[in-house]
């Protein structure tokens, strides 16, 4: 659970949303190992309890110009690259501090509502 602090965030111009930084979205959850080769992939939810923090992409064609934006969500997968070391995921440590983690990769996506929740019925399937 990553989210971020509304006191320390900045609005983006229009004052619409929120301008999103690693730095500013902290674990909020209880300490845990990351193991060895092991994955997270971190949703970050924006300040105020707005839920995940949505992008939207321009859908473009070529030739055809725009054809419309497309709401995300960001979506960070975080791995442990050591091969047989754990990594600690503190509470209260940022996205950015545990991406800069040495030993630890991570990529930057974005995926759709939809796809956000078929996620979360096939994970509470398994429950």
């Amino acid at each position: 659970m990553f989210y971020s602090d509304p006191t320390l965030i900045k609005s983006s111009g229009d004052n619409t949303g929120f301008i999103f930084d690693a730095a500013l979205v902290f674990h909020v959850g209880e300490t845990f190992e990351l193991n060895p080769r092991e994955e997270l992939l971190i949703i970050p939810c924006m300040p105020n309890d707005e839920g995940a923090w949505k992008q939207y992409r321009t859908i473009a064609t070529e030739g055809r110009g725009i054809l419309g934006k497309e709401e995300t969500v960001l979506a960070v997968v975080v791995r442990n690259m050591w091969p047989r070391k754990c990594v600690t995921v503190n509470k209260g440590v940022s996205l950015a501090a545990l991406m800069r983690a040495y030993g630890v990769g991570h990529d930057m996506s974005f995926m759709s509502e939809s796809h956000l929740e078929l996620m979360q019925e096939f994970l509470c399937k398994d429950c």
